[in-house]
């Protein structure tokens, strides 16, 4: 199997334990997407706001996997300090939530996080484009509503991509939300360098089958 992991399965922790047997149950993983959702972002809620905990409950997690914290919380530059200064490697922060300035507070306080920025799919360009020179990675949705998974494909990211590529053709893209068989290599063509897979995954009779079979699509020398 390829060691530069670009298909991300994206967890939603019922609670410290659920995380960990999801993560027992795919041992070949070294990199995991884990959305925390604050219920007031968006509708629905996870661990650490319910049941309430903290992310020292999964310090051991973080030590063990390159961690990636996507963080829908209407407020989350607090929490976003925490979750690296627990050993989180990726941080994903949504345009809506929080400042340019903010933004780059926080990257340069802990300079070692990538730090990366998403939106919704109804939010204006104009929103995103002030973090794109800041911004280590770009987070894009494949789905019009966050925070669950299973949502059918929202055509309009495939656009955003390609905005994303002409304002800066170097930053790294991922997309996040209906990544399976059918859209992956469509948003290969369209330029997207990482991949965050959650049904498509977690509901396969064989992941590490599934997981092989979806890297396979999104790796050009693979799928051709």
């Amino acid at each position: 199997m390829p060691t530069d992991q670009i298909i991300i399965p994206a967890l939603i922790p019922e609670d410290p334990q659920d995380l960990r047997d999801e993560l027992q149950g795919m041992p070949w993983l070294y990199e995991v997407h884990i959305d925390i959702v604050d219920g007031q972002f968006v509708d629905s809620l996870s661990w650490p706001f319910e049941p309430a905990g903290e992310p020292e409950q999964i310090a051991d997690i973080l030590e063990q996997y390159s961690a990636e914290i996507d963080l829908m919380c209407l407020q989350p530059l607090p929490i976003a300090e925490v979750w690296a200064a627990t050993g989180a490697e990726r941080l994903v922060l949504h345009a809506e939530t929080i400042s340019v300035d903010d933004f780059v507070y926080l990257a340069d306080r802990f300079p070692d996080v990538s730090i990366g920025v998403s939106m919704l799919n109804d939010t204006e360009w104009s929103v995103i484009e002030p973090f794109i020179p800041v911004a280590d990675f770009i987070q894009l949705m494949g789905i019009l509503v966050i925070g669950a998974q299973g949502a059918p494909f929202d055509e309009r990211v495939l656009e955003r991509i390609g905005a994303v590529t002409a304002a800066d053709p170097a930053i790294p893209i991922s997309v996040d939300g209906s990544v399976n068989a059918e859209t992956i290599p469509r948003l290969r063509q369209a330029g997207v360098d990482r991949y965050v897979v959650g049904s498509a995954l977690l509901r396969a009779e064989d992941r590490e089958m599934q997981y092989q079979y979806l890297d396979s699509l999104a790796r050009p020398q693979l799928s051709a």
